[in-house]
This record gives structure tokens, sequence and C-alpha cells, in this order.
């Protein structure tokens, strides 16, 4: 015999030694499986042995917590050995699930007759009301725990919002991801002039390109709105990745949010917009000029002229360092070079 079918078999025909012992076996072998537990529990029980009937009936509980008879399976368990307090708790937990359940009100019953007189509640006096049921207590019980869960409830999503709209958080993360950017183009810059092959240096920058990757990343799913998130990450799509059409489309929508924001007043990383939206046509001059190389050199040298035009307009003191860029770039890419 070897299946929970022929356990129950011997279950029923009384052989309860026989049959403990086909479900250890079982149990031990498919420690998930409620009814083999339950069966155990009862089989140890008729054999007297009440102290591993608990252990099997906590199992058993374990895997069936919204099932009432489980609990009062337990609570029997629990009041043969003497434990009332934890038989008590069990009973109250299978009143919450069934209020009407009658072996758990029996159980109560029955714990009440064998605690002690000290822990017996006291007879009310002549003329006041009887006291309550057993089965109104848990109904009592059950609706506080219901509005506790849903208070809890409520202030678990208030704090999510709070967290999620923390004003500094955001500004923190943008800080970060431009410190490890400018890390990155400085220890970039320092390759470029270098005059040997730098494997250490080039591992360095990846990592911090990666880093900031990740930082701007969370900067983003916190303030979707702020422009200097998109120009952050067209820094990092362009200088990383080498990704141009990214780079730019970041730049664009950069752009379309600045357009909303008052053009003088300092915004917490102490640039104003007009400040921002030059340094987006800093990196729109960038990619134009560096895309020379592949490209037509005439076109990508008007569409650098077209940035810094525009640039003007929005700050003429980083617009005379642009030119300056743009005219260095251009004599290097010039034919006669």
């Amino acid at each position: 015999m070897s299946t929970l079918a022929d356990a129950l078999r011997l279950y029923q025909d009384g052989k309860w030694e026989e049959a403990s012992r086909l479900l250890r076996i079982l149990v031990e072998f498919d420690r998930t499986n409620p009814q083999a537990w339950v069966y155990y529990g009862a089989c140890l029980g008729q054999l007297g042995r009440w102290g591993p009937a608990v252990d099997a009936y906590r199992q058993a509980t374990g895997l069936l917590p919204e099932e009432a008879s489980a609990h009062c399976d337990l609570a029997s368990a629990l009041i043969e050995v003497g434990r009332l307090e934890q038989a008590d708790d069990s009973v109250t937990t299978a009143l919450l699930l069934e209020p009407q359940h009658p072996v758990a009100l029996e159980l109560r019953r029955r714990i009440e007759a064998l605690r002690p007189a000290e822990h017996k509640p006291l007879p009310s006096p002549p003329g006041t009301a009887a006291p309550r049921s057993a089965a109104a207590t848990p109904r009592r019980v059950e609706r506080r725990l219901q509005f506790l869960l849903i208070l809890l409830a409520l202030l678990l999503v208030i704090s999510a919002v709070v967290v999620a709209r923390k004003p500094g958080e955001k500004w923190r993360l943008l800080r970060q991801g431009a410190s490890l950017m400018d890390q990155a183009s400085r220890e970039r810059l320092r390759l470029q002039r270098a005059s040997t092959e730098d494997f250490a240096g080039r591992s360095q920058v990846e990592q911090l390109q990666d880093r900031a990757g990740a930082v701007i990343k969370a900067a983003r799913r916190r303030g979707p709105e702020l422009p200097e998130v998109y120009l952050l990450q067209a820094r990092l799509t362009w200088e990383r990745d080498q990704d141009g059409l990214g780079a730019k489309n970041d730049l664009q929508t950069a752009l379309g949010l600045l357009q909303q924001l008052p053009a003088q007043r300092r915004r917490p990383l102490g640039y104003s917009a007009q400040q921002l939206r030059a340094l987006v046509f800093q990196v729109l001059c960038d990619i134009e000029l560096s895309a020379a190389y592949g490209a037509n050199r005439t076109v990508a040298l008007r569409r650098a002229e077209a940035h810094l035009h525009q640039a003007r307009a929005a700050d003429p003191g980083l617009d005379v360092a642009l030119q300056q860029r743009a005219l260095e770039t251009a004599r290097r890419l010039s034919p006669g070079r």
C-alpha cells in the first residue's frame, strides 16, 4: 500500500498504527498535502500521541489557513496537551472564518469549562444585561480586524504616494547622474589625450556611464516631467552608445518641456530654463559635428550653425564657446587638413 486512499482505508478500519506509518511516509515525500497531514494528526490522536498530533495539525493549518475545521482539529489536540490559551486562539480563528461553526462553539465552551477559576469571567451583577454569546465576540473582532486592515492599506497607499512624490529625491538623483556623467566625460577626455592605450581607464569610463544610466533611469521614473532628465539621457545615449538619433529624440523632448517653463527662473540644479535650452543646443552641435566624419560635412556644419543661431537667443555667453568649438571642429574636418 502506498497511496493516500490506502491510508484512509486503514484509518476507517481502525488500524491507526498501520495508517499512521503509511501517512508518515506520505508526508515525508509530499509535505504540501493537507489531507495527509490531517489524517496523520487524527491517527496520532487516536493512538494518544497528542504532542506529535499538534505538530501534524499545525502543518495542516499552514496549508489550509482558510479552513475552519483544520483550526478546530488543532484546538482539540492543544486542549489534550493542556495548552488552553493556544487552543482558544485556534478556536477564535475558526470562528472568525465561520462564526456559527458547531465544533468551534463546542470547543469554546469546553475551554471555558477547563479554565482555572481565576481566569473565568465574573458573573454579571443582578439587573445587568447578560454577556453576549461566544459567536458575537468573534464577529466584533472580525469587524475590528477588517477596519484595521483597511486603515493599514490606506496608510500604505499614502506612504507610497508621499515617497513617490518626495520632491528632493528626484533632484538628488539628477545631481548624482550629472556628477557621474561629468566624471565619465573627464576620464574619456583624458584617454583621448593619452599616448598609450589605457584599458583600465576605458573600463572605468564604462562603469561610470553604466552607473549614471541606472541613476538617470530612476530619476526619470520619479520626474518624467523634468527636462533635465532628458538632457542627461541624451548625453548618455550619445557618449556611451553613439546613438545620435536616440539622443536627438530625447533632446527634442527636453526642448518641448522647456518651452513650458519660465525662461529666467533658476531651477534646483542651478540652471535656468534659458541656460538649459542652450545646453540642449550644445549637445545637438556635438552630435552634428561628430556626424560629419561619416556624412556630408557641409550639411553637418550648416545644421550646427542653425543650432548655434538658436542658442544665441538662449544664452549669448554660452554661444561664444559654442562658436569657438564649431570653428575648431570645422577646421579639423576641412578637406585641406
